[in-house]
């Protein structure tokens, strides 16, 4: 594992801001998994908004690659302006959000600092910026990007991606569906394609849960059924708008004071999604609440963990759910299958608005299923950290010119 001079490897690892969500807590578990014997890991992102929290000493945290002198250049830039407007055209007249943050991400390189000196590898944690960057302006003998979603589902254009995908030593996919599509769609890659799943460790999840004990906004149903939600308020892929439907009919059904729903996350469609609540009379019975630095401690409370997404990669908000001993309640998305014995540690509905409706009106008329499920979740362990050794395996074959598959 460690290079011929007998020194650790150099490692970068680019993403592209800190924030709240799935992607950034499988970062922090990804190198915080990493022996600092093995591997020297400097840790690069776009832009930096507060502190990092949560990541071991040993990782160094550089610099951001878009400094403010690098934002007023770009601001004056014909170039910028051009890219901007071309971006707003996919994002407003053709509804298109991730084809414009392609856009804004190739644009974005462009102002970004050229790293210094060369590492042995270097990983971008995910699509757009790290990706595009990571490819551009970073000298490394060998380049991974990491998948966390399935490619073909949320839009990502081929056609723009492919000359880089050309390039880069391997694809890494924290979900084997995911992969499998991907390579369906594009045999071409197989061979440098590999499977890691996000590492999920339970103590300090656990530790989080535990900080704190927050007032919930309104008062659970009991008996009843209460659901929370931890997600971007994003309804093009966590369909939290198609939930409004579904209450509205539980409600014609004299159902609905059964049901008491949290929603935790910030999102572009937040504003859209707490009109939609009052123009539909369920602020009683539903709250978004917005984002929270740590929306841990409100799960332990609820019965289920509601995710009604339109596609999803495989979600590491459902994986923290099942460690806090909830079962979760989710439609059909790629790698449900591979997360959920469904019926038994919690429930997969088909993707679609009727059988949302019809799954969760049989919860709340059947509440011995979720309780049953709720004894399987609390009595089966989703914690994974030996899955670290799968990446050992990655670099030996990129650095050694292996085959992928994973």
């Amino acid at each position: 594992m460690d290079c011929p001079e007998g020194r650790p490897l150099r490692l970068l690892v680019l993403f592209i801001h800190n924030h709240l969500g799935g992607a950034m807590t499988a970062l922090v578990n990804f190198v915080n998994a990493l022996d600092p014997a093995r591997y020297q890991v400097d840790l690069l992102f776009y832009e930096l908004k507060g502190q990092v929290e949560g990541i071991r000493p040993e990782v160094r945290i550089l610099p951001p690659a878009c400094s403010r002198g690098h934002l007023l250049a770009k601001a004056l830039s014909p170039a910028y302006l051009s890219n901007y407007l071309r971006a707003q055209y996919y994002l407003r007249a053709k509804g298109d959000r991730l084809l414009a943050r392609q856009l804004r991400a190739q644009q974005g390189c462009r102002f970004s600092r050229r790293l210094e000196g060369e590492y042995d590898l270097a990983v971008a944690f995910e699509l757009a910026w790290p990706f595009y960057y990571m490819m551009g302006s970073v000298r490394a003998k060998r380049k991974l990007v990491w998948h966390h979603n399935d490619y073909q589902a949320i839009g990502y254009r081929f056609d723009w991606d492919r000359p880089y995908f050309d390039r880069v030593d391997g694809l890494v996919f924290v979900s084997r569906e995911c992969m499998e599509k991907f390579t369906a769609l594009h045999p071409g890659y197989r061979e440098k394609c590999f499977f890691m799943p996000n590492l999920m460790a339970a103590a300090p999840i656990l530790a989080r849960a535990a900080a704190g004990q927050p007032q919930l906004p309104f008062a659970l149903a009991r008996p009843g059924l209460n659901l929370v939600t931890v997600a971007r308020v994003s309804f093009a892929s966590k369909g939290l708008d198609r939930m409004v439907g579904v209450l509205t009919r539980l409600r014609e059904e004299g159902l609905l004071d059964r049901v008491r729903w949290l929603v935790i996350g910030g999102g572009h469609d937040l504003p859209r999604f707490r009109q939609m609540l009052a123009e539909n009379g369920l602020e009683g019975q539903v709250q978004a609440i917005g984002p929270r630095e740590n929306p841990l401690p409100y799960l332990p409370a609820f019965d289920a963990f509601l995710l009604p997404s339109r596609n999803e990669g495989k979600p590491v908000a459902v994986t923290e759910a099942q460690i806090l001993g909830l079962p979760p309640v989710v439609t059909r998305y790629t790698s449900a299958f591979g997360q959920i014995e469904d019926g038994v540690d919690g429930f997969i509905f088909e993707n679609n608005d009727e059988a949302l409706y019809q799954g969760l009106r049989e919860l709340l008329l059947h509440p011995e299923k979720l309780a049953a499920a709720r004894r399987a979740v609390q009595a089966r362990s989703y914690t994974n950290e030996q899955e670290i050794a799968r990446f050992h395996r990655i670099v030996r074959q990129v650095l050694g010119g292996g085959e992928g598959g994973g």
